[in-house]
Order: structure tokens, then sequence, then C-alpha cells
């Protein structure tokens, strides 16, 4: 009975085994953003980012894909980051994640370097460090995603670089402030000194925009 019963043991943990390298799930993570609190700082609402968002997501799902739509207020730095983390703890390395983002990208000097960020709902532009998501650091997430194919998508409908020359003391939210995005597709170099560390096997990046687009 013991020899029995240790048999069916381990058949089924055999089984179970042989089921979680046998099934491979799809997963995305849609994040669309249209309305912006750093509106008030000259920064253009959006039209588009959320219709263009919920099609994909539909798209997506009728490929069996399971879908994480974050959309305007949803769409803050704290739930982008905390679904990502989430990712790396939950999915398998035969799993497939695509990560798609349409909304606001901008560009601003750091240190001794200019830097892209993703803009999140809530991002004000004079805290892009705090607020925003640097696509460095972005990248760093997904890497940390164990799962081997990894999509990412960037769908930013406005790049550019913001302007802090013209700031003045309490710019912000208030409208008091002279911040402004100037309109610019920057040096393709600069696209590949922020993506190179993260290239490797396993991840594609794909950028999509009305003028310049880098791929």
């Amino acid at each position: 009975m013991k020899i029995v019963r240790s048999a069916l043991i381990c058949l089924a943990i055999s089984l179970i085994v042989f089921g979680e390298q046998a099934v491979a799930r799809n997963h995305a993570l849609v994040i669309g953003i249209n309305d912006y609190l750093a509106s008030i700082e000259n920064l253009p609402t959006l039209t588009y980012a959320v219709p263009d968002a919920v099609a994909v997501k539909e798209a997506l799902e009728a490929k069996d894909f399971e879908v994480v739509i974050l959309k305007d207020t949803d769409a803050r730095r704290g739930a982008i980051i905390a679904q990502l983390a989430k990712y790396s703890r939950e999915l398998k390395p035969e799993d497939t994640l695509l990560i798609y983002f349409a909304g606001h990208g901008v560009r601003q000097n750091f240190g001794n370097r200019s830097y892209s960020y993703w803009l999140t709902h809530d991002t004000a532009l004079a805290r892009l460090e705090v607020d925003a998501i640097r696509l460095n650091h972005l990248l760093d997430y997904v890497i940390d995603i164990p799962t081997r194919r990894r999509i990412l998508v960037l769908d930013h409908c406005h790049s550019g670089d913001v302007n802090y020359q013209q700031a003045v003391a309490g710019a912000g939210r208030d409208g008091s402030g002279t911040l402004s995005i100037t309109r610019n597709a920057f040096a393709l170099d600069g696209f590949t000194t922020d993506i190179a560390a993260a290239v490797q096997e396993g991840i594609i990046i794909l950028g999509a925009a009305t003028d310049t687009a880098y791929d």
C-alpha cells in the first residue's frame, strides 16, 4: 500500500511539473493615458491613447492573452511598477509578455546625461524622477521578469524635451510656472544609449509616433 501511494505521489508530482513546463501563457500589460494632471503645465492632452489601448487589449484577448489594462487615473507610477513586480514573481520562462504604452514620452537632462521618460497620469514635469518612469529603469524591471519572450511597444504620441531654461520658482501644477515641452525627436544615438545595456535575447522594442520613430 505504501509503495502504491508513493508511486501515485511521484506520478502526481511528475504530472504537475510536466504541466507547468508544457503550458505557456501569454500576458500583456496595456497602458493608455489621455488625461494628465500635468496638462496645466502646457502638456497637451491626448485623444487616441486610451482608445488605442482598448483596441490593443481586445486584439490581444482575441489571441488568448491575459491582459491587464491601466487607463488614465489608474496609470500612476506605483500601479505600473507594482504590476511589473507582480509579473517578475509570477511569470514562468515559457510565458510571453507584451507591454504596450500609449501616451506622452519626454526627454530631460539629469546630471551629465539626457534620459527618456514615460509620463504617468500624475507626473509633474518638475518631478520626472519621482512621478515618471525613466526608460532605463523600465527596462531594468522588464529584464527582471523571467519570461524568455518580452515585447515592449512604445506608442509615444508626443515626444520632446522638457524646457527648464525658462522655469521659475514654484513652477508646477498650479500653472504659475513656465515649464514646457519642446517637440523634438531626440538623436538616435541617444535612444541607442538608453537601451543598449538592456538589449538581450528575448526582448523586442518597437516605437511608434506621428513623425520620426525608432524601431
